[in-house]
């Protein structure tokens, strides 16, 4: 579970589910990549 926040204001939030069948491994990737987008761009 990763959380993203700058604090103190309430924004809408995602959900984002990943690696729920283990021979999909492209969804865990997925999600490594979009944690590092996020934090990158608007961390």
């Amino acid at each position: 579970v990763l959380k993203f926040s700058t604090g103190g204001t309430k924004r809408p939030a995602i959900w984002i589910d990943l690696g729920i069948h283990s021979r999909e491994w492209v969804s865990q990737a997925t999600g490594v990549w979009t944690a590092n987008k996020i934090a990158t761009d608007y961390g």
